[in-house]
């Protein structure tokens, strides 16, 4: 079964010439066989099998390897080129053959998304930054009436991190509401991945912190004074 394509029924192989398959195939010049289930040159199948208790895909791979290496000796003509990969389940993400690609083409959308993200989280830096700096007559006044440095420190930090809490929520939301229509439509996709999104979630919560570290650290060492003279 391939991620994203439900099977409907299942077939004996016996009934292989009654049969016509779309999707990877690999055929051999010069097969002496006659029907398609006697030609070996005609290879369209992935094998699944579970391994034996106490055994590794090592141990699988070695003994695939014999097999195959006896086959191209005894069908030269068909087998000569053939070899086997064996890959453990877990390994295989979408489908054997195209994996690779896959892998490819994810890298690349890995890239634009964290360029949106980047995108993203300047978008907040400046407007945590911008917001630090017209609330200088606010801490002025506090200041004035009494309030410590480490006092407006926390205030700053605290809405840059209610601002950070606010926006992971919102992506939680939009993910999950994602990754159930992506669920729905396509067989086998996992609706969320947990380890990305905390990965996003840290990103998003370290940039609040440093953007609202610069203000809040102005707003420690405001001058009351100065400040509203300036205003």
């Amino acid at each position: 079964m391939v991620p994203g394509i439900e099977a409907e029924f299942w077939v004996p192989v016996m009934m292989i010439d009654r049969l016509s398959f779309q999707g990877m195939q690999g055929d051999t010049d010069n097969d002496p066989g006659t029907t398609r289930l006697q030609r070996r040159g005609q290879r369209r199948l992935f094998v699944k099998a579970r391994l034996a208790t106490g055994r590794t895909v090592e141990q699988a791979r070695s003994q695939v390897d014999t097999i195959f290496a006896r086959l191209r000796k005894d069908y030269p003509i068909t087998n000569e080129k053939a070899r086997a990969t064996v890959l453990p389940g877990a390994g295989v993400r979408f489908h054997p053959m195209l994996d690779g690609y896959v892998k490819a083409a994810s890298a690349v959308l890995l890239a634009a998304v964290a360029l949106v993200l980047t995108i993203a989280c300047a978008n907040v830096a400046n407007m945590l930054l911008a917001r630090g700096a017209s609330r200088r007559r606010e801490l002025a006044v506090r200041a004035a009436l009494g309030a410590r440095p480490g006092d407006m420190l926390r205030l700053v930090l605290r809405q840059g991190g209610r601002l950070a809490l606010v926006g992971i929520g919102a992506g939680a939301l939009l993910a999950a509401l994602v990754g159930r229509v992506l669920g729905s439509l396509l067989y086998g996709v996992s609706a969320l991945d947990p380890i990305a999104y905390a990965v996003a979630a840290a990103i998003l919560l370290a940039v609040a912190a440093l953007a609202s570290l610069v203000p809040a650290v102005t707003a420690a060492r405001v001058d009351p004074l100065r400040a509203l003279r300036s205003e």
